[in-house]
């Protein structure tokens, strides 16, 4: 709860929900967290829309109440659906904290650097 009320403050929006968007990076290129886009499990959810990913500099917006989808998804072992991942698949806690650790407010939402 503390990581995500400090999430809120990073994009200046009490008044609204996000949702985040986990991506992994492989020898296919990026792929994306299945479970957004699960119908019923979060693919018409609403709020701010935003994928975040290895940079820690910034997120890449969507856009509010935005019902987007995105591919491939990551579906062979759901490493980009993990709160907590591993050093080399990091979930969505592990981004969250590193765009926290920056310091650097408001985040950037202009996009990002694919690793």
């Amino acid at each position: 709860v503390l990581v995500l009320t400090r999430v809120f403050f990073l994009f200046r929006r009490l008044d609204a929900v996000s949702k985040f968007v986990n991506t992994r990076f492989g020898g296919f290129g990026i792929s994306y967290d299945p479970v957004p886009f699960v119908p019923g499990l979060g693919a018409d959810a609403f709020g701010h829309m935003m994928l975040v990913s290895d940079d820690s500099s910034g997120v890449s917006y969507i856009g509010l109440d935005a019902q987007d989808f995105f591919g491939p998804l990551n579906v062979a072992g759901f490493q980009a659906h993990s709160m907590l991942g591993s050093t080399t698949d990091p979930g969505y806690l592990d981004r969250l904290e590193n765009i926290m650790s920056r310091k650097s407010y408001p985040v950037r939402t202009s996009g990002y650097t694919a690793a």
